[in-house]
């Protein structure tokens, strides 16, 4: 006979039998017994059954075979008698029978002598903790509905019991063993047969995913309706029972293993689902799911499950700080929801007194995340208010810095004067607290680089560096400022340098913004754009590489593709309103571009609006407003910018041109002086590089000195566009050949029509009059697209040019928006000049070469040609070489036409290059500058 239900087995589940004394003071305790008499392993008494608390099965008394024959009672089939006592302070019903083995010592402890065990008992007897009756308390009210306990437990040999009553503990070898056969055993290392006539009993061994099945199997069948588990309640403590069994050290397996610590967490899981106010069951499902599920690295499913676990669990009524702070951290790092995730985080920080230590990593944590997100929000107070509940003097020393610290960063991203000198005093009380906490020395570095000091600031983070020297994060914070003073190899070797021996995404990121800066300022802007791509590529959520790399998109002239980067970026950082502000600045250069004055003058307002203690917004406010015309606003913030920084060349050179527009040369004159002397002092080492921005800031105050000087002695002659009794402009041939009206308007000539007869056919206006050469220095025109497709030049030809092939100077705008230069010799060829680039690096073009590439944006502003002689080293004129420049800035320079040196005609011409193009140019305020006379003696 095979018998499963029933085996005898090591540990017998009984209580020990104790003195009235010992019992009666036991029971006032609450205790109970919590230790076999001849086993190590503790365990549970209940109704119905026993249950180990490490093993999680019923054990009977070795030697007996036992029957259930009603809840809370087994009968003796066979074996040795027991003897009986009385078990105290079960959690359920009277007292009850159990029983305890006749043995001197089971299995386990036949080493043992019995007065050893019997004191061993008597101590356990009255020493019992509390806390582990309560850690157990849920699982004692599960195992009431668990399956039969001789069904679940965990066998690790097989056992015979002989027909003496006998039990052998073996492994049988045979593959289908029956009573009534001879049995091949192995019982240790010994292998022999057992005859057929010595069995009487077999009883198999039983693995725990054999038991595992056998629970899964019951719950199933129990679960369905009418079942002992239909009810939610019922169900969830028989969850988690098998729970606590899967993962608790079972005294039958080796090492003390766990019988199935895999399926743990599935039943915890199960538990909280049949019934989500089961409040037992979360605290270790919090833990297992930590353990499952690490938050850097688990699917987004599996954190969307745990997610609505814990808010059917709060919405039950079960609710703590640590569940909260879990919820709140996969909201906000993986979920990308960082506004659901602030109550929870609010929560975490009103859950204790800041004096504690429990949970303070959680705490310092929250305020971390709480504070980025009110900042993301534009909302700094709330961030600052956080900290600064921390600056309390009954609170730690730790936490005192921790405020201190904290609200100084915030402070100083707030910007301001006053906020900038809070912080200062802020990091420097931090300091105070820890002053091995160097990251502060950083802190204060980068508040002296905003101020203007960029040599107090070296001095700190070189300090730093001496102290922390493989920091690759402050080798960059150096190297920006070598950025700013001119030192671009030295700072591009160390950015090379982080490049290639880190993988870090934020040194990286830093380290291709400061590469593209450097190409930047140098005029590359190619190399620049690739750059700032690969920042973006490793920082899809940071602003600031696309941000950079619109403003590089806006100086090649891609002004579409610029405004799409703009509008996606906005889009992304909506709660942004640093952002907001920094795309608005970016959306009136492109407005501006695109000749729309008033979408431009407003984004300009909004970007004011947004840092109106920003000398760098005021001043880019400033300047579009100058080219706007619009002087009064122009200078109203350019004078604000130079109030809250001092020595901007670009906000000087705006104030000159604002005063020399207005008349106003002395005070212009000196606004450019001081342009140049900041710019040369800015570049006083002599390993600094000359920035692309400096060199044209230094050539525009250098154009607009002369200019002023020039005024002493060059006389300017006007030529009027009037009207003449027939209908002609007085002094002007007008070209009208191809369908195209030229006329004048007020004091301007409009050329305005649809293109006929040839599709490049040139209309315009030539001076009547031929300069002579040394009649003219200067010639320049302003000139405004209005419409259409068009190029508008200045032309200087010799006499009769329209019906001659003789020389030709032209400065005009091409398709495509750069302003370029053709020469026509005597022998009718028409040629540009070298490109720049075209010499090679460290060569020097020979013969006419553009000086840069320089665009016309689309606008509807009046812009400026001008042709004007080139000079000699003395600074005397060159009769037959010239300069041309767009708007002051240099196009070409030292261009000599064959043929064009005695005498000039001037005219301002239009084209197309097709027929049925309609456009309209007008022009305005044509000026001839020649040198005064000298005044006899």
């Amino acid at each position: 006979m095979i018998v499963r239900s029933s085996c005898p087995g090591p540990g017998t589940m009984s209580a020990v039998r104790r003195s009235d004394a010992t019992r009666s003071a036991s029971r006032r305790a609450g205790k109970i017994s919590t230790r076999s008499p001849c086993c190590r392993h503790p365990f549970l008494t209940v109704p119905g059954f026993s249950l180990s608390s490490a093993a999680g099965y019923r054990q009977p008394m070795e030697g007996c075979t036992f029957q259930r024959i009603g809840p809370g009672k087994l009968t003796r089939v066979r074996g040795p008698r027991p003897e009986p006592h009385r078990v105290q302070g079960s959690p359920r019903g009277p007292p009850r029978v159990s029983f305890r083995c006749p043995r001197e010592a089971c299995w386990r402890c036949r080493e043992r002598p019995a007065p050893e065990v019997k004191k061993m008992n008597r101590f356990q007897t009255v020493i019992v903790p509390a806390v582990f009756f309560l850690l157990f308390s849920s699982l004692l009210e599960a195992q009431a509905l668990g399956p039969p306990p001789d069904s679940v437990s965990i066998r690790a040999l097989d056992r015979i019991v002989t027909a003496q009553g006998e039990t052998i503990e073996c492994l049988i070898l045979e593959e289908n063993p029956v009573v009534g056969s001879d049995l091949k055993v192995k019982m240790r290392t010994v292998t022999t047969v057992l005859e057929a006539a010595k069995v009487k009993q077999i009883i198999l061994r039983r693995s725990p995913a054999e038991a595992y099945a056998n629970w899964v199997k019951w719950m199933r069948k129990e679960s369905r309706s009418g079942g002992s588990l239909e009810a939610g309640d019922k169900r969830a403590s028989a969850e988690m029972a098998l729970a606590m069994w899967c993962r608790t050290p079972h005294v039958k397996l080796e090492d003390g293993g766990r019988p199935m610590p895999d399926m743990a967490h599935k039943h915890f899981v199960m538990a909280a689902r049949a019934d989500a106010g089961h409040a037992s069951v979360y605290p270790y499902l919090l833990a297992s799911f930590i353990r499952a599920n690490p938050l850097d690295q688990a699917p987004l499913a599996a954190l969307n499950e745990e997610v609505d676990l814990y808010l059917r669990a709060q919405a039950g009524g079960y609710s703590s700080p640590d569940m909260d702070f879990r919820l709140a951290m996969i909201m906000s790092r993986r979920l990308g929801i960082s506004n659901g995730a602030e109550k929870f985080f609010a929560r975490v920080l009103a859950a204790g007194e800041e004096a504690s230590a429990t949970n303070r990593s959680q705490r310092r944590k929250a305020r971390e995340i709480l504070s980025a997100v009110y900042m993301k929000r534009d909302e700094p107070d709330k961030a600052l208010g956080l900290y600064e509940a921390l600056l309390q003097p009954e609170l730690t020393a730790d936490l005192n810095f921790e405020g201190l610290y904290n609200s100084a960063v915030i402070l100083a991203r707030m910007g301001g004067a006053e906020k900038t000198v809070l912080a200062l005093d802020r990091f420097s009380e931090a300091r105070k607290l820890q002053p091995d906490f160097l990251d502060v020395d950083l802190r204060l570095a980068a508040l002296d680089y905003a101020s203007g000091k960029p040599k107090e600031a070296a001095k700190r983070i070189k300090a730093y560096l001496a102290k922390v020297p493989k920091d690759l994060q402050a080798e960059i914070d150096l190297a920006i400022l070598d950025i700013t003073q001119g030192r671009f190899s030295k700072a591009s070797k160390i950015f090379q340098k982080a490049l290639n021996e880190t993988g870090e995404p934020g040194v990286l990121l830093r380290a291709r913004l400061g590469l593209g800066s450097i190409e930047e300022l140098r005029g590359n802007l190619p190399e620049a754009e690739a750059h700032y791509r690969s920042a973006i590529s490793l920082s899809e959520m940071n602003p600031l590489p696309a941000l950079m790399l619109t403003t590089v998109l806006i100086r090649q002239g891609r002004s579409e593709e610029a405004a799409a980067l703009v509008t996606k970026v906005r889009s992304a950082h909506v709660g942004s309103q640093a952002v907001f502000g920094a795309c608005s600045r970016l959306q009136a250069l492109i407005d501006n571009r695109k000749g729309d004055a008033a979408k431009s003058s407003a984004n300009l307002e909004f970007a004011v609006d947004v840092s109106p203690e920003d000398p760098a917004v005021l001043e880019a406010a400033g300047l579009a407003f100058l080219r706007q015309g619009k002087l009064e606003q122009g200078l109203s913030y350019l004078t604000r910018a130079n109030k809250l920084q001092e020595g901007r060349p670009a906000t000087l050179n705006g104030l000159g041109y604002c005063n020399y527009i207005q008349g106003h040369h002395s005070e212009a004159a000196v606004f450019f002086a001081q342009a140049l002397e900041a710019l040369e002092k800015g570049s006083s080492s002599k390993k600094a590089e000359e920035s692309a921005f400096a060199r044209d800031a230094k050539i525009y105050a250098s154009h607009a000195q002369s200019l002023i000087r020039d005024l002493d002695f060059l006389q300017v002659w006007v030529d009027e566009f009037e009207n003449s009794a027939e209908g002609l402009i007085d002094g002007w041939n007008e070209i009208e050949l191809y369908g195209i009206d030229v006329a004048p308007v007020d004091s301007n000539v409009v050329f305005k029509g649809r293109q006929q007869k040839a599709p490049d056919g040139e209309s315009g206006i030539r001076l009547l009059r031929v300069y002579r050469s040394r009649d003219i220095e200067r010639v320049a025109v302003r000139v405004r697209i209005d419409s259409g497709r068009v190029v508008p030049s200045l032309r200087m030809t010799g006499p009769d040019g329209t019906r001659s092939a003789l020389s030709t100077l032209s400065l005009y705008r091409d398709f495509d928006g750069r302003v370029r230069v053709r020469m026509r010799s005597s022998k009718g060829d028409w040629i540009e000049p070298e490109e720049p680039l075209a010499a090679g690096d460290g060569e020097v073009a020979r013969g006419p070469a553009y000086v840069g590439i320089v665009t016309w944006a689309e606008d509807t502003n009046f812009h400026t040609l001008e042709i004007r002689k080139a000079l000699t080293s003395r600074g005397a004129l060159k009769s037959n070489m010239f300069n041309l420049y767009f708007d002051g800035e240099p196009v070409a320079r030292e261009i000599q036409v064959p043929g064009l040196t005695t005498s000039y005609q001037l005219a301002v011409m239009a084209r197309t290059d097709a027929l049925g193009n309609e456009y309209s140019v007008t022009v305005d305020n044509f000026k001839v500058y020649r040198a005064k006379a000298k005044k006899k003696k």
